[in-house]
């Protein structure tokens, strides 16, 4: 699945609440900014839009970002680890190289996205809508992709092990190339995913068959 990358003309930005805060004072998008090198820390409320942004090497620490909308942005060597993304929006974005361990990332939307060698261990994506989406190289091992709604998404080489996929339906995705040690999950939800041969004696008890 290829993403289209734009070149973009960021303005560079040191104060990442300021530049929020005038933002939503003026009922105004955060657009084509770079925040580079920002540690964050305790950051809540504030609800904008982020158009064509880049957040480079930032840490974000204990920050709810509930309810935000990001567009066309780039997450690359971040640790958004534990922030709260609950119910916002991801439409082309991409996570490249970074750390989202415990990051809740339920109830959101998420559309022609990427994460790339991220570490996502406890990371949370239940009940999300996701289309469109990769995850290459990534560990979402203990993470949970509970109940969601999975449309014509990729899972590369990444560490699902005891990842909760409960509820959600698997069919027309390929997770052959995945470690689903203890994997989580009913059964029905394998109905039309596709999984390597070696992957059926984990398998083998949610289709009901012995292999010997």
């Amino acid at each position: 699945m290829n993403f289209l990358k734009k070149t973009v003309k960021y303005e560079n930005e040191s104060d990442f609440e300021t530049v929020v805060k005038e933002c939503a004072k003026r009922r105004a998008d955060v657009s084509k900014k770079m925040f580079e090198g920002v540690v964050l820390q305790g950051f809540s409320g504030f609800k904008v839009e982020f158009f064509n942004c880049k957040f480079s090497r930032c840490r974000f620490i204990s920050c709810n970002f509930s309810g935000m909308d990001f567009t066309d942005c780039i997450f690359e060597n971040c640790d958004i680890s534990n922030v709260n993304f609950n119910s916002s929006a991801f439409l082309r974005v991409e996570f490249s190289d970074c750390k989202c361990v415990g990051t809740d990332f339920s109830q959101t939307v998420i559309g022609g996205s990427a994460y790339s060698g991220c570490v996502m261990t406890y990371a949370n994506f239940s009940n999300s809508g996701i289309k469109n989406a990769v995850f290459s190289g990534s560990d979402l091992s203990k993470g949970a992709v509970a109940d969601c709604n999975l449309v014509k998404c990729e899972f590369s080489s990444c560490n699902l092990t005891e990842s909760n996929f409960s509820g959600t339906k698997l069919d027309g995705i390929d997770i052959s190339s995945c470690n689903i040690d203890g994997i989580v999950l009913h059964g029905y939800e394998l109905e039309g995913a596709t999984v390597d041969v070696s992957q059926l004696v984990t398998l083998s008890h949610f289709l009901g068959v012995k292999i010997k």
